[in-house]
């Protein structure tokens, strides 16, 4: 008397299944885009992505995603070596080098990267308030910043074999000086601004 509720479950579940089994597009930059892949051929790539019940169309050039993970388990890896846009990484050093992007994405705070930046923006920015070099604070700072050294945060998602790959270290450094630079141009001008406000009203 229960074989047909216990197979319309089943069939629900299969059904939602389906339903939700989305694509997964990821690029070179380690960003990613999850939706239905409609087409993908060597120059474009088209996904639906849904969004506030709403589904929208977008396109992207293929050569700036890595591969296409299908629902089905499928992969599809449109990567491949490029001297022109010297992209000389294997397929396999590349998919470490985005998990590096990713990682320092998600895991990497330079804190005291802005915080450093508002308390020499701000000394700076009350010695220099009388000259014109007070605007080159923030920038000397940013500077100064992105070339300093990257520790790479460990995560409990990857190993240690991971973690000692060249790609996967340079994917991290890359994102985290981008992530270093912002943080000190923001703080040191915050600081540049609150030190030059303080000087002209007290000296």
């Amino acid at each position: 008397m229960y074989k047909f509720p216990i197979i319309f479950f089943c069939f629900l579940l299969l059904l939602g299944s389906h339903i939700n089994a989305q694509d997964t597009l990821t690029f070179l930059n380690g960003s990613v885009v999850i939706g239905k892949v409609t087409d993908s051929n060597v120059m474009n790539t088209k996904i639906d992505v849904s969004k506030k019940n709403k589904v929208k169309s977008k396109s992207f050039e293929s050569s700036d995603i890595f591969d296409v993970r299908y629902s089905t388990g499928e992969i599809d890896t449109l990567y491949e070596i490029n001297e022109e846009k010297e992209y000389l990484l294997t397929p396999l050093e590349m998919h470490y080098f985005i998990l590096g992007e990713q990682d320092a994405r998600k895991f990497y705070k330079p804190k005291f990267n802005a915080l450093g930046g508002v308390v020499v923006g701000g000394i700076f920015g009350y010695l220099l308030s009388d000259g014109a070099y007070v605007a080159a604070v923030p920038l000397v700072y940013t500077i100064a910043s992105g070339v300093s050294p990257v520790k790479i945060t460990k995560t409990e998602s990857r190993s240690s074999e991971v973690l000692a790959q060249q790609a996967y270290q340079e994917g991290f450094i890359k994102v985290a000086r981008i992530k270093k630079s912002f943080h000190a141009l923001a703080g040191s001008a915050v600081g540049t601004f609150l030190g030059v406000l303080i000087a002209n009203e007290t000296k």
